[in-house]
This record gives structure tokens, C-alpha cells and sequence, in this order.
């Protein structure tokens, strides 16, 4: 029994210590969970307001939104303004282009009115002075004594003498052109001009390549435009000696150093057989070297260089000399 109760003892004093050991863990576990509760409701707490400023910041979220919407319209707006600018812009640089390219042409068009204008006005001042030379001019005509019998009667006899000359001319170049018909031929070319006869002989006909010894059917053909000289006479005579372009060979030159002195020594050749031979009057003659300077065909062909190698006998009539005359009646019509 003793020992039951040694036991029993102990077996309360194991339930004493279990029941005071959970009665502590229950007093512990019961501030535990009221902790817990007054931290869930902390928690509730803050969540409500986590809640509420998630509600407000959704709120202000709506609003940004609807805000950035707005904004978005406007920055299209603003690019479609912007598009729309720049279109401006590059038309209105293209019309500032315009116009500045318009000002240069009227700049230009300004300066060649300047131009024109001070022209216009010098040519202006020139006719207002050759204007009043003709009124002075006229002035002097309306001062003449119309009725000077004698200024009239050496006006008339200059104008009668000029005619007379002229109608001379013709006769005594008709009558050479008669005398000459037998000279012309392939090699000799006969050109009448305004006063003038003009006899061009080949260097094939006068004289041998290089050369200014007169060959003998030259010396037949020259007696001939001799005699015509002497038959129609009152004519003067210039002769012109005429080369190709091809200098002559240094094996040469000696001779003739260049055309100049080929030239002028066969014009001398045709000159000295006139008047030493044709008995031609010297003073009425005159003698011209041209060398190459005077071609009448194209020098780079020998067709061309046969043409222009060539002595030409330029024929005149003698013409009186009127000159004082005129300038006499002049002077008496200026006084």
C-alpha cells in the first residue's frame, strides 16, 4: 500500500505538473492567438487600406489614362499640324526659290534696260548733233545764191567729166577684152571687174617649177597682152607675182630665200619683158609681190597649189584726176 501510495503520489504529482504544463501552453497558446488576432485585425486593417488607396490609385489610374488618351489625341493632332506645316514649309521654299530666281531675271532684265537705256541715250545725243549739222548744213545751202550761174556750170562740167570717164573706162576695157580674146585659154583666166581687167597666167604657162626664167610660149603669150597694151593704150598696169604655201628647198635658197623672193622676181621677169620688149611705159606700171598671202584656191591640195601659183596682170584705164576740182567746189560751197 505504501507503495500505491508512493505511486498514486506520484502519479498525481505527473498529472499536477501535465495539467499545470498545459494549462500554461493553453494561458500561452490563448495570448498567442489574441496576438494573432489583434494582428490579423492589424492586418485587416491595412489591407482595407491597401485596398482603399488600390481603389483611388485605380481611380487615378482611370483618370491618367483617360488623361494620356487625351494627350495622345493631342500629339496627333500636333504631328498631323506638324505634317501639315512642313508641307507649308516646303511650298513656301519653293515659291521663296521662285521669287528669288524671278528678282535675278529681273535684276538682269533691270540691267540690260540700263544697258539699253544709256545706249538709246547716246544714240539719242549723236542724232541730236547730226541733227544740228544738217540744220546747219541746210542753213548754208538755203544762205547759197541758187542762181551763181558759174558754181552751177562747174557742177555740171565735174558731174559731165565723171561720166565722160567712166563711159571711157568701158570703151577702153571693151577694146582690151577685143585685143585679148586670143590669149585666154586652161592655163590663162581673163576676170573684168568694177574698172578692171584682171589676167591671171598659171606658173605652168610662164615658168618652170621653182624657177623665173619665162619659158618661150610665155614670151608668145605676154607679146601678145603687150601688143593689146600698146594697141588700146591709156591703160596702167600692176603686176602681182603669187606662190603656193610650200617653202622653198634649202637647196635653193640661195636663190630664192623664201616665196617672198619667188614672187617678186617672177612679176619683175613679166614686168621687164613689157617694157623692155613691149616697149610698156614704165611710169604706168607698178610691180607686187604677195608670195603665199593672196591664194584663190585651197593650198592643201595640188590642184589647189596649181591654181594659186600664178602672175597676175591687173589692167587700168588712166583716169584724169578730178579731185581738185571737186574740192575747189566745195570750198566755194562752204563759203
Amino acid at each position: 500500500m505504501k507503495y500505491a501510495a508512493i505511486i498514486l503520489g506520484m502519479v498525481a504529482l505527473t498529472c499536477a505538473a501535465v495539467l499545470f504544463y498545459f494549462y500554461g501552453r493553453t494561458t500561452a497558446l490563448e495570448s498567442n492567438l489574441k496576438e494573432t488576432k489583434l494582428a490579423l485585425s492589424a492586418e485587416k486593417d491595412a489591407l482595407n487600406k491597401v485596398q482603399a488607396s488600390l481603389a483611388k490609385s485605380q481611380a487615378e489610374l482611370s483618370q491618367s489614362n483617360l488623361a494620356l488618351s487625351e494627350q495622345r489625341a493631342e500629339l496627333e493632332s500636333s504631328r498631323q499640324n506638324l505634317s501639315k506645316a512642313e508641307s507649308s514649309r516646303v511650298i513656301l521654299r519653293d515659291k521663296a526659290s521662285s521669287l528669288a530666281n524671278s528678282n535675278r531675271r529681273l535684276k538682269t532684265a533691270f540691267g540690260d534696260l540700263q544697258l539699253d537705256y544709256g545706249q538709246v541715250k547716246s544714240s539719242l545725243q549723236t542724232l541730236k548733233v547730226k541733227n544740228q549739222d544738217l540744220k546747219n548744213y541746210l542753213s548754208k545751202i538755203e544762205s547759197l545764191n541758187m542762181s551763181d550761174g558759174k558754181r552751177i556750170a562747174k557742177f555740171e562740167a565735174i558731174v559731165q567729166e565723171v561720166e565722160d570717164q567712166a563711159a571711157a573706162v568701158d570703151v577702153k576695157l571693151d577694146e582690151f577684152m577685143a585685143a585679148i580674146e586670143g590669149v585666154m585659154d586652161d592655163a590663162t583666166k581673163v576676170e573684168r571687174g568694177q574698172g578692171t581687167i584682171n589676167v591671171a597666167l598659171l606658173e605652168k604657162v610662164l615658168f618652170k617649177p621653182g624657177k623665173a626664167h619665162l619659158r618661150f610660149k610665155a614670151r608668145k603669150k605676154l607679146a601678145l597682152i603687150g601688143d593689146a597694151l600698146e594697141k588700146v593704150g591709156g591703160l596702167r598696169v600692176r603686176i602681182v607675182g603669187h606662190t603656193d604655201n610650200i617653202p622653198i628647198a634649202k637647196s635653193h635658197q640661195h636663190v630664192y630665200f623664201s616665196n617672198w623672193e619667188l614672187s617678186a622676181a617672177r612679176a619683175a621677169k613679166v614686168m621687164r619683158f613689157l617694157i623692155y620688149e613691149q616697149k610698156l611705159d614704165p611710169r604706168k606700171t607698178e610691180l607686187v609681190a604677195r608670195a603665199f598671202h593672196e591664194p584663190i584656191a585651197d593650198n592643201s591640195s595640188v590642184a589647189g597649189r596649181r591654181e594659186n601659183r600664178r602672175v597676175e596682170i591687173a589692167i587700168s584705164p588712166v583716169i584724169k584726176p578730178i579731185y581738185q576740182k571737186v574740192k575747189e567746189l566745195s570750198e566755194s560751197l562752204t563759203h
